[in-house]
């Protein structure tokens, strides 16, 4: 009897658990994408570190995502619970324990886990193989190679998180049934929250505060010294941005409805006198719902916009930091030919190797730089203001400088006699160089004073923060100090193979080795852990929020539905009843974008000032990407809970 009576009220109750049922499934799918990631083709053919790093990530990462959606869909329960106060009630008053009535609200909550569960991995199983052409991108690997995958650890893992959740909530709720009355659950709709509106004057100062603590937060994010791993600067702005959203929303409500009803014409057409009363109660009641909500979604932008910045960061980053597939420094005296054979006689005959004698200039690279520069590489990097003051400025001869640009394919250049050129690795460094060049055209150099005929910035080698180009013959008396060596194999190798290379450098080098492989498995990994993590966050908060939105819109719905049913007894037809609750849920819907869109605006521009510190990083698709995520969360959200609203309402 029970089960029957289980499943008749999940068939009556089906359209009230939609947006309950869309949040399981979401949450399901994300959860099993995220966790199929480490066994994914393209990181199982990644190196070693990555292969063992990544897991362990995604793990921490997945208990405090699952955290999140175990107090989601208590909340998500809460509404359900709500909902059916008065079937609850009556149940008790025919004789039902509360033990009977906890086991078959379990085994509900069980059933339709169930299904959830059954759909999102079926979802995740097929939106994960979208995933791989994101590591495939990432990593640079073939989209041929990509091939249809199957976790089975990650449909176990996701399976018992559920599980797991679903047990906690069921205990939770089971005691929470155990201690109601009757008489709560027959008269819970009755039960409305108490609105007390601010006076004009207290709703219009606190408008200004906020608006002044929104300013002062934007303005201090998008100053020229502003970093983001600069801890005293990034709280301060956190802080103002935050207070200053609590008091917008707080103050909006009864400043809105001022302005709104002074429009006499707006606020006496149709029904609005009342969509707007509707508007501003629900506002006001959520105004710690809607400022949090809003906050998150922040979160959700910056998540995307700082995994993908951190994702162009590190290409750009593996620009200057490895250009050869190896490079390293070696006596002046050392022998590379064995170097290049053995490289041969492993297959790779494309395989090309340049070196290049260092010298000395006696002076170092603050000489090359205004001190104006100085000052500013201060401020913008401390280390950078102590390479630039201790670091010495090398020599290399023309003919060796011109080898290491037919290597990279670049044209060769000459130079006048008694004329350098100056070269520098960090293109952040070239603009105060230029700025150096431009002001003194001439610099001392090895007790002579030289022509400077210009700067480049081409990624040659990465040994050297900055080096000056010199003719050969005036090199002639001078003694080198060592020599730097670059290798290139010009074809794809594997792992296995860059380790046989490193082991027999390591025979010659006489400094540090710079190993391509290396470093780009490295940078590589970093940027997947910054986009999967940007994308986990995210969308994980853009399911809350949106779910939390939705899932308070409906319990208004029926705590206010005598409302309605005034309206239509009065002679308001239908029509003009869906035009109100449309226009209430779409205000109260995207009542939390209105600041976001600002705040998302300066924190995108703060985010792009910081990345462009280490090269181009295009805004352009991460905002598209965005955009288009929301549009379908927020849709599909939106959606589902107009038709539960109409469902309550009309039904």
């Amino acid at each position: 009897m029970y089960f029957k009576l289980m499943i008749r009220n999940i068939k009556r109750s089906f359209g009230d658990y939609s947006v309950y049922l869309l949040t399981l499934f979401f949450a399901v799918a994300v959860f099993y994408i995220f966790n199929a990631i480490p066994y994914n083709q393209g990181i199982q053919s990644s190196s070693k570190e990555i292969r063992e790093t990544l897991p362990i990530f995604i793990n921490a990462l997945s208990i405090f995502i699952s955290i999140i959606l175990g107090f989601l869909i208590i909340y998500a329960n809460s509404f359900m619970m709500k909902r059916r106060s008065k079937e609850l009630g009556t149940y008790m008053l025919l004789g039902m324990s509360t033990h009977r009535i906890s086991v078959m609200l379990f085994f509900e909550m069980l059933l339709l886990g169930i299904v959830s569960l059954v759909s999102g991995i079926l979802a995740g199983l097929f939106l994960s193989q979208g995933i791989s052409f994101i590591i495939a991108r990432i990593f640079k690997q073939e989209l041929e190679t990509i091939k249809f995958s199957f976790s089975i650890a990650s449909v176990i893992k996701t399976v018992f998180f559920f599980l797991l959740i679903f047990i906690v909530v069921a205990a939770f709720f089971s005691y929470k049934v155990a201690r109601i009355r009757i008489v709560d659950l027959i008269q819970i709709d009755k039960k409305s929250e108490k609105i007390r509106f601010a006076k004009t004057w207290v709703s219009i100062t606190l408008f200004i505060i906020s608006v002044i603590l929104l300013v002062t937060a934007y303005i201090t994010a998008l100053s020229k010294d502003f970093r983001f791993n600069d801890v005293t600067k990034v709280i301060p702005v956190f802080i103002l941005g935050s207070t200053g959203t609590y008091l917008f929303y707080f103050s909006a409500s009864g400043f809105l409805l001022t302005i709104l009803t002074s429009t006499k014409k707006l606020y006496y057409k149709k029904l609005n006198i009342f969509s707007l009363r509707q508007v501003a109660n629900r506002i006001m009641t959520s105004t710690i719902l809607i400022s949090t909500i809003s906050i998150m979604l922040l979160v959700t932008v910056c998540a995307f916009a700082g995994g993908f910045g951190l994702n162009d960061f590190a290409i750009n980053k593996l620009k200057r930091a490895a250009p050869n597939d190896f490079e390293f420094t070696a006596g002046i005296n050392t022998d590379i030919v064995p170097i290049g054979n053995y490289i041969k006689s492993e297959g790779y005959d494309k395989a090309s190797i340049s070196e290049a004698d260092v010298y000395p200039s006696g002076v170092s690279l603050s000489n090359t730089v205004t001190k104006q520069a100085l000052k500013e590489a201060s401020k913008k990097n401390k280390n950078a203001y102590h390479n630039l003051l201790n670091l010495k400025l090398v020599l290399v001869k023309l003919t060796d400088y011109n080898n290491l640009r037919k290597q990279k394919g670049l044209d060769e250049i000459s130079l006048d006699k008694g004329a350098i050129v100056l070269h520098v690795i960090e293109s952040e460094l070239k603009p105060f160089v230029q700025e150096f060049i431009d002001f003194n055209k001439t610099m001392r150099i090895a007790g002579c004073k030289r022509k400077i005929d210009g700067v480049y910035d081409e990624n040659l080698v990465a040994h050297y923060l900055e080096f000056a180009v010199i003719n050969d013959e005036e090199l002639a008396e001078t003694t080198p100090i060592n020599k730097v060596v670059s290798v290139n194999i010009n074809s794809k190798y594997e792992e296995t193979f860059s380790e046989k290379v490193t082991n027999e450098i390591k025979k010659y080098k006489k400094g540090s080795l710079i190993v391509r492989f290396e470093v780009l498995q490295k940078l590589y990994g970093m940027s997947a852990l910054a986009i999967f993590a940007g994308l986990y966050i995210g969308i994980t908060f853009l399911i809350m929020s949106s779910a939390i939105l939705a899932l308070k819109q409906l319990t208004d719905a029926a705590q206010h539905r005598q409302r309605y049913k005034t309206l239509k007894d009065i002679g308001v037809d239908d029509e003009m009843i869906h035009g109100s609750i449309f226009i209430q849920m779409a205000i109260y819907f995207f009542a939390p974008i209105l600041l976001t869109i600002s705040n998302s605006a300066v924190a995108l521009i703060a985010i792009t000032n910081y990345i462009q510190i280490a090269g181009n990083f295009s805004i352009i698709k991460m905002v598209l990407f965005t955009i288009i995520v929301f549009t379908v969360f927020y849709g599909l959200y939106f959606n589902a809970c107009k038709q539960g609203f109409s469902r309550i309402i009309f039904y």
